[in-house]
């Protein structure tokens, strides 16, 4: 698209417009996916099984690691005025660790979404995982962006380390739930809130879960089937 000669049928403030506006926006989109996605999709392999031409890159987290997500989030929020759909929730929602589900490091995760890993957050992460994948590594920040800078560095990463751990998946909180007029969960998810599901298609179906039970797919129109709380068991 953008080897076409757009400027012969644009004006000089619509091709501008178009090519470090929009275009620029959808590289971003691109590019901050890419990033969320990467460690889930590569980071166990990498760990497990690195590269003998390049071993120390398994120790490269390719998210966004420490702080980054903030300040990536706020750089792309003040260029794209228009992206409000990134708008993050005021006041932000509530979430708890559920200690009562653990995946370690190599093993297949059961649930795609957040998990808090055992290492804690100081110079850690939280991880984004994907059901049926290898739950990746933490990684812990040796050196920051800012302190590679401070001595010298010139456009750096920050420097990290991959650590095996256990990791827990990241909830909404009870009262949070309680708050919320849709709490919704996806087939596959643990249950986030014991008491009668009801699905989201036309026919719908009701199904009582425990706290924490899988929800189950019944081959939804839709694809993957999406349960809504319904009611108190």
């Amino acid at each position: 698209m953008m080897e076409q000669p757009l400027s012969g049928w644009m004006t000089h403030s619509e091709y501008l417009e178009f090519s470090e506006i929009k275009i620029g926006r959808l590289m971003t989109y691109a590019r901050h996916l890419t990033n969320v996605l990467n460690n889930a999709m590569t980071a166990a392999d990498c760990f497990f099984d690195p590269d003998p031409d390049c071993p120390e890159r398994a120790n490269d987290d390719d998210g966004f690691p420490g702080e980054e997500i903030v300040k990536t989030y706020n750089s792309s929020t003040n260029r794209y005025k228009l992206l409000t759909a990134w708008a993050l929730p005021d006041p932000l929602p509530e979430y708890i660790v559920d200690r009562a589900v653990t995946c370690t490091t190599g093993e297949e995760v059961p649930w795609t979404g957040i998990w808090y890993p055992d290492t804690g957050l100081e110079r850690h992460s939280l991880t984004f995982a994907i059901k049926g994948r290898r739950m990746q590594p933490a990684f812990r920040i040796l050196k920051t962006k800012d302190e590679l800078k401070a001595e010298g560095a010139y456009l750096p990463s920050a420097k990290t380390v991959a650590v095996a751990t256990a990791s827990h998946p990241f909830l909404p909180s009870v009262r949070q739930q309680e708050s919320s007029p849709d709490l919704l969960a996806k087939a596959g998810q643990p249950c986030p809130r014991a008491g009668v599901w009801q699905t989201q298609d036309v026919n719908a179906t009701e199904h009582s879960y425990g706290l924490g039970e899988p929800m189950a797919n019944l081959g939804s129109a839709y694809g993957l089937t999406v349960w809504r709380w319904h009611k108190e068991s």
